[in-house]
């Protein structure tokens, strides 16, 4: 049944499509109105049409016309951040025609782990152990809005769909794939911002000094600089809940802040509207079983530090000086 709309990583997306219906031609074409001008019932019936990049229009006309003369649409999405009120989407989401391949988020290696496996196997390769965790480190990243609680966010997952294209050439010469097939990986030279944190709480100083630049090219001093503030609070309330022993269960509630929100009447004795940040529990679970380097007190001293140094940038200060001497004080608390 058509149309169907399915978001997340494309590489996945386009596998179950493949599997699904593996007698249809999958034509990537995002000109909407082309296609239904030029359909032919006899000669067009077993094609399907996949589309990246459709506006709202062209979804409107596909629920307009294309449902009459019987075209097959797939729409694909990055995140779940369509437009659910559009009536081809309403009608996609009843009727389970909306499908979630979503890229697995940053810090979950587990998942990436088996995204990988899943992947080379489908392939008939093998990869080593070695050569697994070393992809699991150096995966690229990107940001994808997610509704959660009816809100928009950004959320960081690994971005799977590069990391396949990378196997994908690797696959295509050798059915086993070892640590020097990926060395020279076109991705090999970002740095993931999880592996930079984890590597500044390790006081590795030297690592983040040569990471720096890479991190602030592709997100820019304010990303990088937000993402970090907003990790350090995470871990100072983690690491808050650990000391006073809360089980997993209230330390979502807690980092949620379910624990407080509405908890107060607003300025007119009114009870307040507010919405949940939701948080991804295996995150959280992660977070909470490694050991505790540092204290609650210590944490809140590097956002101390963190927050005089945004104020600085804002105002009169250089990134090319403030960010690395940043980094050195942090590694020093």
């Amino acid at each position: 049944m058509f149309p169907r709309i399915y978001y997340g990583s494309t590489t996945i997306s386009l596998n179950k499509i493949r599997e699904e219906f593996p007698d249809l031609v999958l034509l990537f074409d995002n000109d909407v109105d082309k296609i239904i001008n030029n359909y032919s019932k006899f000669f067009d019936s077993d094609n399907l049409y996949v589309h990246t990049k459709i506006t709202n229009e062209d979804i409107k006309l596909i629920q307009e016309k294309s449902e009459k003369l019987g075209i097959k649409h797939v729409i694909l999405y990055d995140d779940d951040s369509f437009d659910g009120r559009l009536s081809l989407i309403a009608k996609a989401k009843k009727n389970n025609l909306i499908f979630d391949c979503s890229y697995p988020l940053a810090g979950d290696t587990n998942a990436l782990k088996r995204h990988i496996n899943n992947y080379v196997l489908k392939n008939n390769a093998n990869i080593n152990g070695e050569t697994l965790n070393h992809l699991l480190e150096i995966c690229p990243v990107l940001r994808i809005k997610s509704k959660q609680s009816g809100s928009k966010k950004e959320i960081i997952c690994y971005d799977i769909d590069i990391l396949f294209k990378e196997l994908e050439k690797i696959i295509s010469y050798t059915d086993k794939i070892f640590l020097r097939d990926i060395q020279n990986a076109s991705f090999n030279e970002e740095c993931d911002i999880f592996e930079f944190i984890e590597q500044l709480m390790n006081k590795n100083l030297d690592y983040c000094l040569t990471k720096i630049d890479l991190l602030i090219d592709s997100m820019g001093e304010q990303g990088f600089l937000l993402v970090l503030l907003s990790q350090l609070n995470f871990m100072l309330i983690i690491s808050e809940t650990n000391k006073k022993f809360h089980p997993l269960s209230e330390v979502q509630e807690i980092v949620e802040l379910r624990d407080i929100l509405g908890k107060y009447l607003d300025d007119e004795y009114k009870e307040p509207t507010f919405v949940v940040k939701v948080q991804n529990p295996i995150r959280i679970r992660i977070q909470s079983s490694k050991e505790n380097m540092y204290s609650p007190e210590q944490y809140s001293k590097m956002i101390t530090l963190l927050v005089d140094s945004i104020v600085d940038l804002r105002t009169s200060g250089s990134a090319n000086h403030s960010v690395p001497i940043l980094i050195s004080k942090l590694a020093s608390v």
